[in-house]
């Protein structure tokens, strides 16, 4: 019995060192490996080089594996973006507009890819850092190895569960979002991340020949 009990304690003693050694780029994907899909609202703050606030909104968010995702402006006025894996449609309704790109162009850079691309390339893109931690929370800072349109994206974690993102783009702006009432690997009906184009608007369609 003793014997056991001395060998259950080694085992639990080599895989805590193990995570108390982990790098913060292995913390990041052990967090983000499980999580399949995630559905939260969102409340998104955007500030030029100087702190002032540009633009604020609200709505909700659904993320799906493999690169399947839905941003939905509710306030101030309403815009969805949809990924469907391939492209990303962009509705504007105030302007009846829809606008077509090949996914990889528009957001090959950012949270949305991260988050349900595969985490084992993270980092072959970004390096991957810590911020500093904030209670119990966990935030991690996420730098472009290669050129971008941002310069750094940040994701923030709360007893495993995501609960902010920010990124910094090249023209100095800051986008803060905070991600309340997020439910992780609940299933989302497939029509979810699919679009198709409302009666009498303009649809740009930059996809070419792809």
């Amino acid at each position: 019995m003793y014997k056991m009990f001395l060998k259950k304690l080694v085992i639990l003693s080599v895989f805590c060192t193990s995570l108390a050694f982990a790098s913060p780029a292995q913390e990041l994907h052990h967090l983000l490996n499980p999580m399949h899909s995630f559905m939260a609202h969102f409340h998104q703050t955007t500030r030029n080089e100087k702190g002032q606030i540009l633009q604020t909104s609200e709505g909700v968010v659904s993320l799906q594996k493999p690169k399947l995702f839905r941003w939905e402006i509710i306030e101030p006025e309403h815009r969805l973006l949809i990924a469907d894996g391939k492209k990303v449609w962009d509705y504007d309704e105030e302007l009846e507009q829809v606008t077509v790109q090949p996914l990889a162009a528009a957001f090959s850079k950012t949270p949305m890819m991260v988050l349900t691309g595969d985490v084992a390339k993270i980092e072959q893109d970004y390096e991957v850092t810590k911020r500093e931690q904030l209670d119990d929370e966990k935030w991690f800072l996420l730098t472009p190895k290669h050129e971008a349109t941002v310069q750094w994206l940040s994701m923030g974690f709360k007893n495993g569960h995501l609960i902010g993102l920010e990124l910094l783009d090249q023209l100095g702006q800051l986008s803060s979002i905070v991600l309340k009432d997020g439910k992780m690997n609940k299933e989302i009906p497939g029509g979810h991340f699919s679009f198709i184009p409302p009666e009498n608007v303009d649809v740009m369609d930059n996809i070419g020949e792809e």
